[in-house]
């Protein structure tokens, strides 16, 4: 082999190592929190990272959609979720994790008592099972810190149910959906699942700078006195394209933007990011990606 042939070799593995070390400084900061919310199609899907330890809220019904997104956002040589939350047994939140608990370790599932008979829910118990994750029934008690207890980092707090037999008597699986609140810096997230309207009440929480709106935006969600209340800057509404429930309603998107609120659909932007340095006083910034084809 000549000279210049071995220079290009050696040229041509450093560029290759350059590549990796810059994709492994991307994903795996330790400096910044991200909030991503992920374009699962027609679901719900949440991924919090900060370095390798991440927060999983839900995942739509697409096991393959979701590995990928986890693979994309998630440092290569990471195989373990941190903690996986099940806001309530409908197949568009929880199929996909199914394929997580195959695919990676879970440490800590948090979920509550709520059934749905289906195959789906029944497949994902098992797949709990196979997993021996430390289960926690969702209350308000119940935080996540995203760095020790620097709050800086992130503060992760279930603020429904308040009591884990709460859901207990609630019929509508929609209603029995956890609701979270996350704190990074100075900005705010509300993650509602699918909670309707008739439970919008029992949330207590001050005006958001981010809302996950609940139920992909359908008009049994987001009343005209809980928007007026959170008063979001920004709200997402994770639908999937041409959906067959006709979500979001566009009496939803009226509502938000008669409330001076900047509507973010993962079927237009794709995954949505929030990337959140780690500062006391910081604030969020938003990116987004093309979403899925």
């Amino acid at each position: 082999m000549t000279i210049q042939k071995i220079l290009f070799v050696i040229c041509g593995v450093s560029v290759m190592c350059g590549s990796v070390v810059l994709t492994m400084v991307h994903v795996g900061r330790t400096d910044v929190t991200r909030v991503i919310f992920l374009d699962v199609g027609q679901g719900d899907g949440i991924l919090i990272t900060r370095g390798s330890y991440q927060v999983l809220i839900d995942g739509g019904a697409h096991q393959r959609l979701l590995l990928e997104k986890l693979g994309r956002y998630m440092p290569f040589w990471d195989r373990t979720v941190d903690v996986m939350i099940a806001t309530h047994p409908d197949a568009d939140h929880i199929a996909a994790q199914i394929g997580v608990f195959d695919t990676y370790t879970v440490g800590v599932v948090i979920a509550t008592n709520a059934f749905k008979q289906s195959r789906i829910a029944t497949a994902w118990h098992s797949a709990l099972e196979r997993s021996r994750a430390r289960v926690i029934m969702a209350n308000e008690s119940v935080t996540v810190h995203m760095k020790n207890d620097d709050e800086a980092a992130g503060v992760l707090r279930v603020l429904f149910p308040r009591v884990a037999t709460h859901v207990e008597a609630i019929r509508d699986i929609n209603d029995t959906s956890i609701v979270t609140h996350l704190r990074v810096g100075e900005t705010t997230f509300l993650m509602m699942g699918d909670l309707s309207q008739k439970q919008e009440a029992n949330i207590a929480v001050a005006p958001v700078s981010v809302l996950k709106a609940g139920h992909h935006g359908s008009k049994t969600s987001s009343g005209e006195e809980f928007v007026a209340r959170v008063r979001p800057r920004d709200v997402i509404i994770s639908v999937g394209a041409g959906n067959r429930y006709g979500h979001p309603a566009q009496e939803v998107i009226e509502r938000f933007l008669s409330h001076g609120a900047t509507i973010l659909r993962t079927d237009e932007r794709g995954d949505i990011v929030y990337v959140c340095p780690f500062a006391q006083h910081a604030s969020c910034t938003r990116q987004s990606y093309a979403r899925n084809k």
